[in-house]
């Protein structure tokens, strides 16, 4: 089952790569008895059912039935082959794993190199790809010609720590730098187009005259997937030209969607996870600033409003986030709009209010840590925010029209917000904000919403992932997927199932060939990796049974009672079918008056009412019948 890898390598790379830990990068986890959960990174929810077991090295998520081991979860979240997973853990643990040149020969290698090897699948060519141009803009940031770009950097205050961390670089001032330097690295200029590094040069209307870059004289940054995978770039022109666009950015491509990525998640997650919350900020020198300064739970959008996919994101991680905008008149509009997108999504939501004509980076220059962190302890809660600034424009409080301009635009809000509890604490201020009672507060937004055709549908909602397995239509009988259940946690149970051809008294064929496969792989192979096993399932309806019956059914503390308890209740199942079939033959033959043949059939009822009375009677197990 392991392909190109070693089984031996492979477990290694499962062995050193703790499920908990390798989760906990990308999910908030927290102990809940002898497992861990949170929420589904797979599926949107606002009530963790995603599960991580750590004695037996697997997740499941009861929601959307997703499940497996550290290997799958990386193929899921970040879209991996099989391949690509088993590098990146392998690199994560400080393995040495072969890898394979585009001549066949095998090296010694991780899958961090420099990308001029032939890539592996295309997601891999492109984050090959992505990896040269850093290598690129990373040299000429330190070159003579990057001189002005480090100027600006000082004049920014970032220090080379920082810039480290970020992995900042520089496009020079040159029409095709990249270019040719992706030419002389042999790597195809048309993927290169198509990540958006390069642009085709039109003659007489049409392509072909070569390309030239599309980022010049520009201070990079890269923007990483959770894995730290660079897939995009944002570049700040060094240009004094009123005429150049201030910041050009990577285009969407296949392996970035710029409304689902936040500018330094994958620098921040951890620091995340510790302070409970993220801050969120307009912009990346913003982030670099504050990290730098020691505020390190803070990341920004990509250059656009705060988006539904985003807030989803950070509610992997946090239970909050504190908007921390710029204090202009633009920035308390994009406040305005972050809120109810947030509170939708499940999100506490706090604001810091900085002063008119600050930002987090000039207000964190000019007056330290310590007053921005005692700006952050007295942010207004975002509902109130909202509220506060709704009546303000509508003068609700001046006017019974300007109460009935403020419910509508807030009604919409309060219709998304889930949780019952928070939607009538919000409802409750808003009366008290208003000078209504709640009753008829409650009923002015009932009103509203009706309207207005209810609570607005989300319309950028992410469609099911195409990968994760639907609930299974028709659940496997109970006592035959307890028993492949207990064949897969107990690997001396498949030698007495095979005696005892205990696959013959069960009623799913689905059943009955994956127990089958599993018992015989148990018998002729030295070692079997059970998760390894569980993702060869080719019925993902069985495979998400399974997993779900692993995550709620304890281990076995005595496999062999157990298996002859389900081998018994088995045989009584079995034994009960016969029993109706010939009740039903009975029925037939007296009805035909055929009384030969009904006694035949009622001494063979005698034997099975006989065997069912021996099985009852000993009978000793936990499994139900």
């Amino acid at each position: 089952m392991s392909g190109r890898f070693d089984d031996a390598l492979l477990q290694e790379v499962r062995d050193r790569n703790n499920i908990v830990a390798v989760i906990g990068d990308y999910v908030s986890l927290k102990k809940a008895g002898t497992s861990w959960k949170g929420l589904c990174p797979f599926h949107a929810e606002k009530s963790p059912s995603f599960t991580v077991h750590e004695d037996r090295q697997f997740f499941y998520c009861f929601g959307c039935q997703t499940g497996g081991d550290v290997i799958s979860f990386l193929r899921e979240i970040n879209g991996y082959s099989f391949v690509e997973a088993v590098r990146h853990l392998a690199g994560r643990a400080g393995i040495d794993i072969p890898e394979e040149p585009a001549d066949g020969r095998r090296r010694a290698g991780g899958r961090g190199g420099d990308g001029a090897s032939a890539p592996r699948g295309f997601k891999d060519a492109c984050y090959a790809m992505a990896r040269l141009a850093q290598r690129f803009f990373v040299d000429a940031l330190g070159a003579a010609e990057g001189q002005p770009c480090r100027a600006y950097l000082r004049e920014r205050g970032l220090t080379l720590p920082t810039v480290d961390r970020f992995g900042l670089g520089f496009a020079p001032d040159r029409w095709d730098g990249l270019s040719t330097f992706f030419v002389s690295q042999s790597q195809d200029l048309r993927l290169a187009e198509t990540l958006g590094f390069c642009v085709p040069r039109q003659r007489g209307g049409e392509s072909g005259g070569g390309h030239y870059d599309r980022f010049r004289n520009r201070l990079m940054f890269p923007i990483r997937t959770l894995s730290g995978d660079i897939v995009a770039y944002s570049g700040r022109t060094l240009s004094t030209e009123k005429d150049v666009a201030k910041y050009v950015n990577s285009p969407e491509t296949p392996v970035y969607t710029k409304g689902a990525m936040l500018f330094g998640l994958h620098e921040a997650r951890k620091a995340m996870r510790v302070a409970g919350h993220a801050v969120l900020v307009e912009g990346n020198v913003d982030v670099m600033r504050l990290s730098q300064e020691g505020v390190e739970a803070v990341v920004a959008p990509l250059g656009t409003a705060l988006t539904e996919p985003q807030c989803r994101l950070l509610r992997r991680f946090v239970p909050q986030v504190v908007l921390l905008y710029d204090g202009d008149r633009a920035g308390q509009a994009a406040t305005i709009k972050a809120i109810p997108m947030a509170l939708a999504e499940g999100l506490q939501v706090a604001v810091v209010q900085l002063p008119d004509g600050e930002d987090p980076d000039t207000f964190v220059r000019a007056q330290g840590k310590e007053a921005l962190d005692a700006l952050i302890a007295r942010a207004l809660p975002g509902w109130e925010f909202l509220v506060d600034a709704v009546t303000a424009e509508t003068r609700a409080r001046d006017s019974q029209q300007g109460k009935v301009r403020a419910i509508d635009a807030l009604a919409p809000v309060l219709g998304r917000v889930e949780d019952r509890r928070e939607r009538s604490l919000y409802g409750r201020h808003l009366a008290e904000a208003l000078g209504l009672s709640e009753a008829e507060t409650a009923r002015f937004v009932r009103d509203a919403l009706a309207r207005l055709g209810g609570a607005p549908v989300r319309s950028d909602a992410p469609p099911p992932r195409a990968s994760a397995p639907a609930a299974p239509k028709v659940p496997p009988p109970v006592l035959e997927l307890k028993l492949l259940v207990l064949l897969t946690l107990a690997p001396d149970a498949s030698l007495v199932y095979l005696g005892h051809e205990i696959g013959n008294l069960l009623t799913s064929e689905r059943i009955k060939r994956a127990a089958d496969a599993l018992a015989v792989s148990r018998e002729t192979e030295e070692t079997l990796n059970v998760n390894d096993y569980i993702a060869a399932l080719e019925d993902v309806e069985l495979r998400a049974s399974l997993l779900q019956a692993m995550t709620t059914q304890p281990p076995p503390q005595d496999w062999r009672r157990d298996l002859d308890g389900l081998e018994t209740a088995l045989r009584i199942e079995a034994l009960k079918r016969q029993q109706h079939e010939l009740s039903q033959r009975r029925r037939d033959l007296s009805r035909a008056g055929r009384e030969t043949d009904l006694i035949q059939i009622l001494v063979e009822e005698a034997k099975i009412q006989e065997q069912l009375n021996t099985l009852k009677g000993t009978r000793g197990t936990r499994w139900p019948s």
